[in-house]
């Protein structure tokens, strides 16, 4: 899958030490997407999940029901939207979540259960006006979820920081 495809969807990714480094330095917008679509298309072994358009909904759910970065308690805010605003332009979102911060996520996201997620799920889709419960997208989210753990737990064992980066 192209980066750009990946992009539109939304997608989190391990950066090791140094690709964190050199992601850091990058104060500009189109040179930090284009050091993504680079490691995206060239880093295959590289620890991603897509999140294939359920990003919004996992943030509201990890945070306080709003797409606001810096809304509800951290670390888990931290998860999809929260840690760095690294872009500045308006038609994109990528975060950074610091390799010292990482391992906090990861532990709070152990505590994610299913039935404690499904309530999140109800009371902020109704919130956000979407259509009423649906087993199998929420099944999709959680798979999400659960994957998503799995990232930051492999972060947190390299000492690497998450990037989170998504077109609007």
């Amino acid at each position: 899958m192209l980066a750009s495809e990946t992009l539109t969807g939304g997608v989190l990714f391990v950066l090791s030490r140094d690709d964190a480094k050199t992601f850091f330095g990058l104060k500009d917008d189109e040179l930090l997407i284009g050091f993504i679509s680079e490691l995206l298309e060239t880093k295959d072994e590289m620890p991603r999940v897509a999140t294939e358009g359920v990003w919004e909904t996992l943030h509201r759910c990890l945070s306080d029901g709003t797409l606001n970065p810096t809304g509800g308690k951290a670390p888990l805010n931290h998860c999809i939207l929260g840690g760095r605003q690294m872009y500045q332009g308006a038609d994109r979102i990528v975060a950074l979540v610091r390799p010292d911060v990482v391992p906090h996520v990861a532990i709070e996201m152990a505590g994610v259960e299913k039935c404690w997620l499904r309530s999140r799920y109800e009371s902020t889709s109704a919130a956000a006006g979407n259509d009423p419960f649906d087993v199998e997208k929420f099944e999709e989210a959680f798979e999400k979820i659960e994957a998503i753990h799995t990232l930051y737990m492999m972060a947190a064992e390299e000492g690497g920081a998450v990037v989170f980066a998504a077109s609007l």
